[in-house]
């Protein structure tokens, strides 16, 4: 590990290491900027967690070496192009926030250059839209949307294979960036009315015993003191009115951002 101390950055930070390892004073074999190879000098500090710790905590504990280290922005970039971001090209998180971080755009269906943004295209691809089909792409579409997983032959999304494409272009059955409308399924215990449905309705009749003509020189004699009723086979069905707009349980809103730099 020594061996990598003496490797010393062209900034303060490595000679800042190269000292605490002499005692104060840089050892002979410390590097000057005139000999160092930036991108050489980053891929050995990433070889040593030990190194990166101790400079880290260095860099936390003295002003003056940090504002030296970020005045050199040569060594920055390199150190920073070796080491992966903790948010890597096209993840999406959820935001409550009303501004837009550097590095980040709003998962709202927006045609955008590929040139602009390679890595997330390279991402991405046109699973969201193809965009004009040569030199844009589309960002997901993901306002007033829930998400969920794409199922991937799970057999979790009985109508995965019906999913549509979410733009003109976009992907279309059982895969990411693909888009789904509205259904709702038999609850798992089903609705049922009250009763069975079988009833009878009372009807008006003649007095007992009385008479009525029931066309040409026939009467009808109504003898029956008890009441009239209709038969008991009178099951139906009546249309149900009312609802919302959607099923939906309770939210909070919040805007989808996607990570479009590295």
């Amino acid at each position: 590990m020594r061996g990598v101390r003496r490797l010393v950055v062209p900034s303060l930070l490595l000679v800042g290491a190269a000292c605490a390892d002499s005692g104060g004073q840089p050892s002979a074999g410390t590097r000057t900027l005139a000999t160092v190879d930036v991108a050489e000098v980053a891929d050995a500090l990433l070889q040593d967690a030990d190194f990166v710790a101790d400079v880290v905590d260095a860099v936390l504990a003295d002003p003056e070496l940090t504002a030296a280290l970020l005045e050199d922005a040569e060594l920055v970039d390199a150190i920073a192009a070796k080491v992966p971001r903790e948010v890597p090209v096209g993840v999406v998180v959820a935001s409550v926030g009303l501004q837009v971080p550097a590095g980040w755009l709003v998962c709202d269906g927006a045609e955008v250059a590929r040139a602009d943004y390679p890595e997330l295209f390279a991402t991405l691809g046109t699973a969201h839209g193809s965009g004009d089909g040569a030199t844009t792409f589309r960002l997901p579409d993901l306002r007033g949307r829930f998400l969920r997983g794409a199922d991937e032959g799970a057999g979790n999304d009985p109508d995965a294979a019906g999913r549509g494409a979410a733009a003109p272009g976009g992907n279309v059955g059982d895969l990411v960036g693909t888009l789904q409308g509205d259904a709702t399924g038999a609850p798992e215990v089903p609705f049922e009315a009250a009763e069975a449905g079988d009833h009878t309705h009372g009807s008006t009749r003649p007095s007992t015993y009385s008479s009525f003509s029931s066309g040409g020189s026939s009467y009808t004699v109504w003898n029956q003191s008890t009441s009239g009723q209709t038969g008991s086979a009178g099951r139906h069905v009546h249309d149900i009115t009312g609802g919302d707009a959607e099923t939906r349980p309770v939210n909070v809103a919040v805007r989808w951002l996607v990570r479009a730099t590295p």
